[in-house]
């Protein structure tokens, strides 16, 4: 027997807008019990403070770009090798750095890894790092020496293949 055979009467028009508005229900209810599950809380601690620091990271940026240092960042899932190699504005490469590094799940808190790249070559310093969940990570990277500071991050993705 098809349920929509026949005249359109009061109560099929009914059924139908209840379905159509139980289904809309049921697929928000779900939405918004999966976000709560899912939301880890604020994404950033003292907001505020960081906020009206923004000047200071500003200056911090240009006194960066003046430097003229520049760094590349490399990552690779198969070895899990983090390589960074830094080379002055003249193309040479930049020696005696305290290179250190920050290894950050953006998704989910607890799993950060905080660790330092040795020099492996003038101007390159490496480190193995050990990420304990597939996905997207961080690397947060600084180096130093008597002349200046250099920052640089760059998104890596670790394939569910590839954690332990």
């Amino acid at each position: 027997m098809n349920p929509f055979a026949g005249a359109l009467t009061g109560r099929k028009v009914f059924a139908i807008l209840a379905m159509f508005f139980f289904v809309m229900l049921a697929a928000n209810l779900a939405l918004v019990f999966s976000a709560f599950r899912s939301w880890t809380g604020l994404s950033t601690g003292q907001a505020y403070d960081r906020g009206r620091a923004y000047n200071t990271t500003l200056e911090a940026a240009r006194v960066q770009e003046a430097l003229g240092w520049r760094g590349e960042i490399r990552f690779s899932a198969e070895s899990r090798l983090l390589e960074l190699e830094l080379r002055d504005r003249a193309g040479g490469p930049i020696e005696g750095a305290e290179v250190n590094a920050l290894f950050v799940r953006p998704v989910q808190r607890g799993h950060d890894i905080a660790f330092s790249l040795e020099a492996a070559s003038p101007g390159r310093y490496a480190a193995t790092v050990r990420p304990t969940l597939p996905g997207q990570w961080e690397a947060r990277i600084e180096a130093k020496t008597a002349e200046g500071e250099w920052r640089g991050r760059v998104r890596v993705e670790l394939p569910r293949a590839a954690a332990p």
